[in-house]
């Protein structure tokens, strides 16, 4: 039920943000997660020769203002469970304190920051070149307690993942149409602008050619 109705949602949204909305703040609700995240990969800064690719955070819910400006975009190479999922396209899952600071102790400031002791985070994979999956972004959700993530929790996740890649690379598609329609109407206003100066042009033109036709002055000095 929790996933039909998130489904339904992510049906509704419109823009990368929309969808980040529905898959924080409504995840986080429904599953009781002390934060939530979504975050997209991009391309690495173009200075950076041979830099991994980086993500950056579209949207979030409980994380402190220093965690943010920490990870507000973060390269693939980071530690932590998100960075790994996008590396790899692999869910991440920690259980408890134990298991998570095993897994990614280099994080270990993170978890103290965030209180943590669980980890839910899964890739948003869509199909790539050749029909390869492509991982486009990754949303993650923590706990302050332990919390078992058995088969039917891990199932959830993971179809809202799916649901939530479709959704991104839908959003996407409509931004890329907008920006090129609006591209086409601004070329066709410069079109029309320029139509309209050449016309003044040529009818300027017309208006001076007694001016500078010699026989239509000599004419006029007869006159």
């Amino acid at each position: 039920a929790q996933l039909q109705a998130l489904t339904a949602a992510l049906a509704g949204a419109r823009t990368v943000d929309e969808v980040a909305a529905v898959v924080v703040a409504e995840a986080v609700a429904a599953t009781r997660a002390a934060t939530g995240m979504l975050a997209v990969r991009v391309p690495a800064d173009a200075a950076a020769d041979g830099a991994p690719d980086e993500a950056v955070i579209v949207r979030h819910a409980g994380l402190p203002a220093g965690v943010v400006d920490r990870y507000a975009r973060f390269s693939l190479d980071a530690p932590g469970p998100a960075a790994r999922c996008l590396r790899t396209g692999e869910a991440q899952w920690a259980e408890s304190r134990d298991v998570l600071l095993a897994r990614f102790p280099d994080a270990a400031p993170t978890w103290d920051a965030l209180r943590t002791h669980a980890v839910a985070t899964v890739p948003l994979a869509v199909a790539g070149p050749g029909g390869a999956p492509a991982v486009v972004g990754a949303m993650s959700y923590t706990w302050t307690a332990p919390r078992p993530l058995g088969p039917d929790d891990r199932a959830f996740f993971l179809a809202l993942g799916r649901q939530a890649a479709q959704a991104v690379e839908r959003a996407r598609l409509l931004e890329a149409e907008r920006a090129a329609r609006a591209e086409a109407e601004r070329r066709g206003e410069e079109l029309a602008a320029a139509g309209r100066r050449a016309r003044f042009l040529a009818d300027l033109g017309q208006a001076l050619q007694p001016l500078t036709d010699p026989d239509a002055l000599m004419a006029a000095s007869a006159r």
